[in-house]
């Protein structure tokens, strides 16, 4: 059996529900399955959607036209191949997919032919390689299920792409099977079409098809290659199609709209555009799912920042995280009674943290600073604080800019104290990490009760630092807090101090903790937590079960899966390969932070300016990047060497600019804001 698999799916993030939109009176994957039935040589025709609701529709139209349909998971479209295989038991497989309208049935003949002719495992018609021979829009791959079995196998990595990474990975494959690249060699065209892209990604794409479609509507079959002598020969309609949407910006025009009613613009100041690429930064996003973010005008990124500042540790929108919630919501997330898995959680926590005996929970980790704050000061009876690092917004923390800049020195400069009481003036005290003395200093002239500090961030703790602080704290009767926001469930099953050896008295949790649901966790000893009796402490949706439900379900999958190590092995991997390329160009490029957290500046004149044209180059090549990494589960090697490479491109092409401070030029808008700057 030759079998045809055109893979179709409503929630394309570019384009919404693209294969239903109309072509001369069909539907786009009607249109695919019309041009292709023509074929002689194929056997059967099958559509493979997914499970979801919304390609019900789908499913449907395929019922009313007698199409068969095959339905499986939507992140694995690789399963859906295989078992669909499987079932079938087709000698031959044909892998089209639901956005190339102009499919050639003739050139499929051509292509099976010369499939069987030469005895091949795997053969296709155009190459991601950059030496693209066959311009996309009429793609197909022709493969044996042999192969199809191996990559199920083997490429764990690949679920979302079926058999992309045969031809990512050439290579390695024509080791193993018998691949081939089928050029039709189109000779009789004046215009170069090796970067033509036809197949329907956005709206112009889907202008250009309406063009052709319209053009030919009165015959029953046109060739892909009358396609291209048509747009050869009106390559000015073409290019006016092409470039009709390239100004939309719908994300910078909301924003645009968001700064005269939200003040900030965003709720988040490491969200604010201005602090990526002011007045080009996309700003808002459709879908989200692993590292892949699409923006509201149908643009595709990949995530090698921040991923959602870090709370996406699995990856945006993980199934089995983002399945657990759906869950709880079908079931109710808000009720007079209490949810189970506030119980549940807290168990899973206090059995990975043997010190603690009792946990109280937040929506947020800048709420779960303050309440720790709060439990530390009713235990202590003193209410003067020392930290050192960034811990939120509360009053208690931006007291210390009252008059000062104290804490221009602990992640964010220009932070504002206006509209904090004056008269928590001297209440807190910021110390340097890895200076002992300076805190031994400060309780030596202050009553301090608590003690609050990252861990670690950037640096590691030099000359057992952070013993002398426990045992400071121990000597002065203070609270010892360890903010575990950024650095927690990253490079252990729990608080990165489990791993430094000290254990505090309160550890505080967010992010990643929940995987992008609202979570912050107040972790602690018996003793000290019971003092949250003898304060008020309370709020209605600090209740509800999303957070719970998500925390436990994102706990369990990270220690299921080891997720620690393979985020610490992906990161360290990024950091090497970064600093080699740094060193084989000459780069003075500083590379710091935990393996999960790389954060890497650039030692010029104007590092501002450079930052911003970095950023503005990575989005060009379809990456959310900054001068920062936040590893999650969903990154790939492939996708990191991917990334490194366009940073070496960028390290080439801007090298002199940067040394003789000419970088400016290329700025396509202002330099990005470098800490807390007024907006409105």
């Amino acid at each position: 059996m030759k079998l045809v698999i055109i893979q179709a799916r409503c929630g394309s993030s570019r384009l919404q529900n693209k294969v239903l939109l109309p072509l001369n009176n069909k539907t786009i994957l009607q249109t695919i399955y019309d041009r292709i039935k023509l074929s002689s040589k194929i056997d059967k025709i099958v559509v493979a959607t997914t499970t979801n609701i919304e390609d019900d529709k789908i499913y449907s139209l395929c019922i009313n036209l007698g199409i068969d349909c095959y339905r499986g998971d939507e992140k694995d479209l690789l399963n859906r191949f295989y078992y669909l295989t499987k079932l079938l038991n087709p000698e031959i497989i044909v892998r089209i997919t639901s956005d190339c309208p102009y499919v050639d049935y003739k050139i499929l003949d051509k292509m099976i032919d010369y499939f069987e002719e030469n005895k091949l495992d795997y053969l296709y018609n155009t190459d991601d390689n950059d030496k693209i021979v066959y311009p996309e829009g009429s793609d197909m791959e022709i493969f044996n299920k042999q192969i199809l079995e191996y990559v199920w196998k083997n490429e764990k990595d690949a679920r979302e792409h079926a058999t992309g990474y045969i031809k990512y990975k050439l290579s390695e494959y024509k080791h193993l099977f018998k691949i081939a690249l089928f050029d039709c060699k189109f000779t009789n065209l004046q215009n170069n079409f090796k970067q033509l892209h036809l197949s329907i990604d956005k709206k112009c794409h889907y202008d250009i098809a309406k063009y052709v479609f319209e053009n030919f509507k009165s015959v029953e079959y046109f060739s892909f290659e009358e396609v291209l002598q048509l747009l050869d020969e009106n390559y000015e309609k073409y290019e006016s199609l092409k470039n009709s949407h390239d100004s939309e910006r719908t994300g910078q025009e909301l924003y645009r709209k968001a700064k005269e009613i939200i003040p900030g613009g965003t709720q988040l100041l490491s969200k604010r555009p201005e602090m990526f690429l002011p007045d080009n930064w996309p700003s808002y996003y459709s879908k989200v799912d692993g590292i892949e973010v699409s923006d509201l005008d149908g643009n595709k990124y990949l995530d090698m920042g921040i991923n959602g500042v870090g709370s996406c540790i699995l990856g945006a929108n993980d199934k089995d995280v983002t399945n657990a919630v759906i869950d709880c919501i079908n079931r109710g997330s808000m009720s007079t009674l209490n949810h189970p898995n506030e119980v549940r959680l807290t168990e899973k926590l206090l059995e990975l943290h043997s010190w603690a005996n009792m946990a109280r929970y937040t929506r947020s980790s800048g709420e779960a600073c303050a309440v720790a704050v709060r439990i530390a000061r009713a235990y202590s009876g003193k209410y003067k604080i020392a930290f050192c690092g960034y811990h939120g917004w509360h009053d208690w923390y931006l007291a210390t800019n009252i008059n000062t800049t104290g804490l221009d020195k602990h992640l964010l400069s220009g932070l504002s104290s206006t509209g904090v009481p004056s008269v928590l003036e001297g209440s807190i005290y910021p110390f340097n990490y890895n200076n002992i003395t300076e805190l031994e200093n400060i309780f030596k002239d202050n009553e301090i009760g608590v003690v609050i500090m990252e861990p670690m961030r950037g640096i590691y703790p030099e000359d057992n630092f952070l013993q002398k602080v426990r045992e400071l704290c121990n000597k002065n009767n203070s609270v010892l807090i360890f903010d575990e926001v950024t650095s927690g469930f990253r490079l252990t099953n729990g608080g990165l101090h489990l791993n430094l050896n000290v254990n505090p008295d309160i550890a505080v949790f967010g992010k990643a903790i929940s995987n992008g649901f609202p979570l912050g966790v107040v972790l602690g000893t018996k003793q000290v937590m019971q003092k949250a009796q003898d304060t008020f402490i309370s709020s209605t949706y600090w209740t509800e079960g999303i957070g719970f439900t998500a925390g436990l379900a994102t706990i369990n999958k990270f220690v299921k899966e080891n997720v620690a190590e393979n985020i610490k092995m992906k990161g360290e991997y990024f950091q090497q390969k970064l600093k080699e390329l740094a060193k084989t160009h000459d780069i003075k490029l500083s590379v710091t932070g935990l393996p999960c957290i790389t954060s890497f500046s650039f030692g010029y004149q104007n590092p501002l300016a450079i930052k911003t044209l970095f950023i503005q180059e990575m989005l060009s090549k379809g990456y959310l990047a900054t001068l920062s990494l936040y590893i999650t589960w969903s990154h790939t090697i492939q996708q990191i060497d991917k990334y490194l490479k366009a940073i070496e491109d960028f390290f080439i092409k801007y090298k002199s600019n940067m040394e003789n401070n000419t970088i400016e030029q290329f700025l396509n808008g202002p330099i990005v804001h470098s800490g807390f700057q007024r907006l409105n």
